[in-house]
């Protein structure tokens, strides 16, 4: 449950003294080929469509959904990516939106361009 309206920049979560928390690692635009992991190519819009689509599946698994997210972690490798990242992340995050930290590095796994890694919480 979000926090309320406080008057910062940023988002505040408060869970129940019963969450268990969900970790996922970070994902990246790619899928396993035969031979191993194989970074899929587009759009940025596309790779973060696959990449939040990979984190709810991960999420599922452990009971969880991308409506309990605690905290999302986000490396792009320029701020280039940012604007068209953030609005396909807009779209599929629901509301009341996670803390939310987005990075600029300079390189991540197999030349991939956005890794998201998230954590959510489940009530099991």
């Amino acid at each position: 449950m979000l926090m309320g309206s406080l008057d910062c920049l940023s988002h505040g979560l408060k869970l129940p003294a019963t969450a268990q928390l969900v970790y996922c690692s970070g994902q990246i635009h790619s899928e396993n080929g035969p031979g191993g992991t194989v970074v899929v190519q587009g759009s940025t819009a596309d790779k973060t469509k696959m990449i939040i689509g990979n984190l709810e599946k991960v999420l599922k698994a452990g009971g969880s959904s991308l409506t309990q997210l605690v905290k999302v972690n986000i490396y792009i490798t320029s701020f280039d990516f940012f604007g068209e990242m953030n609005e396909i992340y807009n779209e599929l995050i629901p509301n009341p939106k996670p803390p939310r930290t987005c990075v600029c590095v300079k390189d991540l796994p197999f030349g991939a361009q956005i890794e998201i890694e998230c954590t959510g919480w489940t009530e099991d």
